[in-house]
C-alpha cells in the first residue's frame, strides 16, 4: 500500500496539485504520525530544510549531510564563517580551502592549498577569471612555493606552460644563485622568441601609424589648398543679402554665410561657457583691429574664433541634427509669445 501511495503522489498531475497545497499534506501526514512518508513527501517537494531539521532532531547527522549532498553546490546552506572556524580548529584543511573559495578569498585558499596539495592550489589560482593581475599573483605564490620549499626546478618550468601569464623573468628571482642557466635554457629561448615576436608586432603597428599619419597630413594639405567658385550674385543662406558685401564663410557642402550671421546663429546652439568665449574673442578682435591693426594677432584671434564657430556647416552639421527634438519656441520665451499673440 505504501508503494502504491508513493507512486500515486509521484504522478506529475498529483505532484503539481500537491505543490500548491503542501501544508495541508504535511498536516495530514503529521496527524497520522506517518514520519516515513512525511520525509518522503518533503524530499519530493524539495523541502530540504524540513528534512534536515528532522534528521538533526533525531541526531542523525549523517542523513542530514546526505540530504545536503543532493542540493546544488552553488547554494550555501550553512554559515561559512562558522564552518571555517570549525575546520580550522579541527585541522580540516581541505574543507577549509573549499570554504575560502566559496567566500571568494582565493589568496587564502591558495595559501592553504599549498600545504595540502599543489594541484588543488592551481585550481583555485585560476578562479579569478577576469582579473589577470590577481591571477598572476596567485600563480607566483605557487611558483615561489615550488622553488623555495620543494626545490623542484622541473615543476617550476612546468608552471610556465600551465599559466600563460607567467614568464621566465617572473620566477628567476626565486632561484638560488648557484642554479645554472642550463635548467632555463629552453624557457629563456622561448621567452626571447616571444619578445622578438612582440617587437615585430610593435614595428608593424608603428609603420601602420606612420603611414596613416602621412595620409592625414596629405589630406590636411589638400583641404588647406581646396577652393570653390562663388557666383557674384550669391546670397547669405541666413539673411539672404548679397554674400560679397562683407566677410563670409564658404563650406565644402556649398552653403555660404556672412561671418556675423553665422556667429549669431551658432551661439544659440552653444553652451554658456562656449558662448562667453566667442563673445570675448569678438570683443578682443574688434579692439585689436581698431587699436593696433596687428595682422599676426588679428589672424590668431580669427583662427581661434573659426575653430569655435566654423568647424562644421550650420545646416549640415551635428548642431542641426541635435536641434531636431528642441521646441521651435524656447520654454523661457513661451509666455511672452502667448502675450504677443493675444
Amino acid at each position: 500500500m505504501q508503494e502504491e501511495f508513493r507512486k500515486f503522489i509521484n504522478q506529475s498531475r498529483i505532484k503539481s496539485c500537491l505543490e500548491h497545497n503542501k501544508q495541508v499534506a504535511y498536516d495530514l501526514l503529521s496527524s497520522h504520525g506517518d514520519t516515513e512518508n512525511l520525509i518522503f513527501f518533503s524530499m519530493l517537494m524539495q523541502d530540504y530544510p524540513r528534512v534536515i531539521r528532522h534528521h538533526i532532531q533525531q541526531d542523525d547527522y549523517t542523513a542530514a549531510l546526505e540530504v545536503l549532498k543532493k542540493q546544488d553546490g552553488d547554494s550555501v546552506c550553512y554559515d561559512l564563517k562558522y564552518a571555517l572556524r570549525l575546520c580550522s580548529e579541527n585541522q580540516k584543511n581541505q574543507s577549509a580551502v573549499q570554504i575560502y573559495s566559496a567566500m571568494g578569498l582565493y589568496e587564502e585558499a591558495v595559501d592553504l592549498a599549498l600545504i595540502v596539495d599543489i594541484d588543488q592550489a592551481k585550481i583555485y589560482a585560476d578562479k579569478p577569471e577576469y582579473d589577470d593581475v590577481f591571477k598572476k599573483k596567485l600563480w607566483l605564490k605557487i611558483a615561489r612555493h615550488v622553488v623555495e620549499q620543494k626545490q623542484d626546478i622541473g615543476k617550476a618550468m612546468e608552471l610556465l606552460r600551465e599559466c600563460s601569464l607567467l614568464k621566465i623573468e617572473d620566477i628567476l628571482p626565486f632561484f638560488q644563485d648557484f642554479v645554472t642557466i642550463d635548467h632555463f635554457k629552453d624557457a629563456i629561448c622561448d621567452s626571447l622568441q616571444e619578445y622578438n615576436k612582440h617587437i615585430e608586432e610593435l614595428k608593424a603597428a608603428m609603420k601602420e601609424a606612420t603611414e596613416s599619419a602621412e595620409v592625414v597630413r596629405a589630406e590636411i594639405h589638400d583641404i588647406r589648398n581646396r577652393y570653390g567658385t562663388i557666383n557674384a550674385l550669391e546670397k547669405c543662406a541666413i539673411c539672404a543679402y548679397p554674400l560679397v558685401t562683407r566677410s563670409f564663410y564658404y563650406f565644402p557642402c556649398t552653403h555660404v554665410f556672412h561671418s556675423d550671421c553665422l556667429i549669431e546663429q551658432v551661439k544659440d546652439f552653444m553652451k554658456d561657457r562656449q558662448r562667453s568665449k566667442v563673445e570675448d574673442l569678438q570683443a578682443k578682435l574688434a579692439s585689436v583691429t581698431q587699436a593696433t591693426g596687428n595682422k599676426a594677432q588679428t589672424q590668431a584671434i580669427k583662427e581661434e574664433l573659426d575653430n569655435l564657430v566654423a568647424t562644421e556647416c550650420l545646416y549640415c552639421g551635428d548642431a542641426m541634427i541635435r536641434s531636431l527634438d528642441e521646441p521651435f519656441i524656447p520654454p523661457k520665451d513661451f509666455e511672452k509669445m502667448l502675450e504677443s499673440w493675444k
